[in-house]
């Protein structure tokens, strides 16, 4: 008899997780809201990591809605940051035309 209390205590405590899971899972999505940007010279700048121990800077012009990607030059002194790639923002974000 206290090997089927045990179980079914067991089994009790699991339903609960299980429930306590299900409703975490069904709760409505928290919103994120962005603070407003004031971009007066029309440049957004963003840092990544590019791969491990090499971060990036990433320069969007909004008015030529081009992208431009700089990494640092390691061996320069002082630091000197070089162009890598540039992207044509408005060529990307095309509708692609049907065949």
């Amino acid at each position: 008899m206290p090997r089927k209390n045990l179980i079914l205590g067991l089994l009790t405590v699991l339903n609960v997780v299980l429930l306590a899971a299900l409703m975490v899972q069904a709760l409505p999505e928290r919103q994120a809201f962005a603070q407003p940007v004031d971009m007066p010279a029309n440049y957004l700048a963003v840092t990544a990591t590019v791969t491990s121990g090499l971060d990036a800077l990433y320069l969007v012009d909004i008015a030529d809605r081009r992208l431009y990607m700089l990494v640092p030059n390691k061996g320069a002194r002082p630091l000197q940051l070089e162009g890598v790639d540039t992207r044509d923002l408005t060529e990307d974000f095309r509708a692609p035309v049907a065949p």
